[in-house]
C-alpha cells in the first residue's frame, strides 16, 4: 500500500513539474520581463503603414510588456518568416535611453514568428494589431527615415553571426544578378591616424564570384542607428543605387553567401 501510494506522489509531482515549464521568451530576454520603471520608452512601428508610436506612459509601457512578458515560442516548429507578413518591430530602450532590444513580429492566421536577439522563434499568435490600437501614444509617419520607400521585412541590432556564423568576407559588390555576386574583398585594419579611425587595405586585388545562397538575406542600414534592415532582393538592387561605394559583410555557408549585410561605417 505504501508502495502504491509512493508511486502516486511521485507521478503527481511529475505531473506538476511539467506543468510548471513554460517556453515563454521572457526567460531568454529580461527585457521582455522589466517592469514599466526600468525603461525610459517602448517604440512600435507598425509595417504595414509605416507608422510609429512612442510609448513612454506607464499605462502603454504596461500594455506593450504584459504582451511580450506571455509570448511563447513553439520549440518544436520551425520558424519561416517568409510564410508571413512582417508587421511590427519593437525597440525597447534602457533609463539613460539606450537601445537594449530590437524585435520583429510577423503573424498571420494559424501562426507567428518572433526576430530578437540574432535569433528567429515560431511563437503563438499575439493581439498586435489589438495592441497597436490600444496605445494612447500618437501614430506618427516612419517613412521620414526610409526616404527610398523600402520594404522592411525585418529589423535588428544584433550581429548576424549568431544566426549565419563567423565564416565571412568583408568587401566591395561589384556587380549581382539574381544567382551569383562579384566580390572585391578587403580588409579594414585600425589606422589611429585616419579620420575614420580605419583604412581599408586590398581593394582591386581582384574580385571573386560567389553563388547566392537560397534564401539569401540582404541587410541594409538605414532605420536607425545601430539597426540593420532585412530587405527583398528587388529592394536591395534600388537600394544598392544610392550605396556607391558602401562595404559589405558576407556571411558564407558552404562556399555560397548566405547573407549581405552593410558594414558600420563610422
Amino acid at each position: 500500500m505504501k508502495r502504491k501510494i509512493g508511486i502516486v506522489m511521485l507521478c503527481l509531482l511529475l505531473l506538476c513539474g511539467c506543468a510548471g515549464k513554460t517556453n515563454r521568451l521572457s526567460e531568454a530576454y529580461e527585457v521582455f520581463g522589466a517592469k514599466p520603471s526600468e525603461l525610459s520608452r517602448i517604440e512600435v512601428i507598425r509595417q504595414s503603414t509605416m507608422e510609429r508610436r512612442r510609448a513612454e506612459k506607464t499605462d502603454d509601457l504596461k500594455k506593450i510588456l504584459r504582451v511580450f512578458s506571455k509570448m511563447e515560442q513553439l520549440p518544436d516548429v520551425r520558424p519561416d518568416p517568409a510564410a508571413f507578413e512582417s508587421s511590427y518591430v519593437v525597440q525597447f530602450f534602457g533609463p539613460d535611453g539606450e537601445q537594449l532590444l530590437t524585435a520583429s513580429y510577423a503573424g498571420a492566421d494559424g501562426g507567428a514568428c518572433l526576430a530578437a536577439g540574432g535569433r528567429l522563434y515560431a511563437v503563438k499568435p499575439v493581439k498586435m494589431d489589438a495592441l497597436w490600437d490600444s496605445l494612447s501614444c500618437e501614430a506618427v509617419p516612419a517613412a521620414a527615415e526610409n526616404p527610398l520607400g523600402l520594404t522592411y521585412l525585418e529589423l535588428s541590432q544584433d550581429n548576424l553571426s549568431a544566426r549565419w556564423g563567423t565564416d565571412t568576407v568583408l568587401g566591395y559588390l561589384r556587380a549581382l544578378t539574381e544567382k551569383t555576386a562579384a566580390v572585391d574583398a578587403v580588409e579594414r585594419k585600425a589606422d589611429a591616424s585616419s579620420p575614420e579611425g580605419y583604412v581599408i587595405t586590398g581593394a582591386g586585388d581582384g574580385t571573386q564570384t560567389y553563388d547566392l545562397a537560397d534564401g539569401c538575406e540582404f541587410w541594409v542600414r538605414g532605420a536607425s542607428d545601430g539597426i540593420v534592415c532585412r530587405v527583398s532582393f528587388e529592394d536591395f538592387r534600388t537600394y544598392l543605387d544610392s550605396a556607391e561605394g558602401a562595404l559589405w559583410t558576407f556571411y558564407l555557408q558552404n562556399g555560397e553567401i548566405a547573407a549581405a549585410e552593410e558594414a558600420f561605417a563610422p
